[in-house]
């Protein structure tokens, strides 16, 4: 876990099976982008890329500077509800640790952890687009991303690496079809 504080928390090592699981989109918008680690294997006609970090925002500008993609800084929320519409794919990936945030000056955590999945699951019943949530898949029913979306489909992501042992996983929920 201490190798997380110093570096950026993301899924670098399950971004091209989630990519593969979401598939295509018109309009993907990702509201807790990070470093775009999913987005740089999702094909979308236009991208929105959002996060509240600075570091982030800046890498963001600097790497997915070309058309079709529009870098935000702002509340996830507000993110959110300037984009819904039918043909938006929302793939949110909120803090899943806030101790990974805490100590690292290039992350952003304003709330707790379960704040930002209750919040999520108060806001995607009412989303127009598809949506799919991402958590940690290890806790099983326990996981922040069981708890709060328990009663959504859901899919566990592996991805070809392990750390100590144990294969990086990504637990997805989403609206089921």
């Amino acid at each position: 876990m201490a190798g997380l504080r110093t570096g950026y928390p993301g899924l670098t090592h399950t971004a091209k099976q989630i990519a593969a699981f979401i598939g295509d989109c018109d309009v993907f918008c990702e509201p807790f982008a990070g470093l775009g680690r999913v987005s740089e294997h999702i094909k979308a006609n236009r991208y929105v890329l959002n996060d509240k970090s600075s570091f982030a925002f800046d890498y963001l500008c600097k790497h997915f500077d070309r058309p079709g993609f529009h870098i935000t800084q702002m509340d996830f929320a507000n993110c959110v509800l300037l984009t819904d519409a039918p043909d938006v794919t929302f793939f949110f990936d909120p803090p899943w640790v806030r101790a990974d945030y805490a100590l690292n000056p290039k992350t952003f955590c304003d709330r707790g952890v379960g704040k930002y999945y209750q919040a999520l699951r108060d806001l995607v019943p009412h989303l127009k687009g598809r949506w799919f949530v991402a958590g940690r898949a290890n806790g099983g029913a326990r996981s922040t991303v069981s708890v709060y979306f328990k009663d959504y489909a859901s899919t566990v992501i592996e991805g070809q690496r392990t750390i100590n042992g144990h294969t990086v996983k990504t637990k997805l929920c989403f609206k089921g079809e």
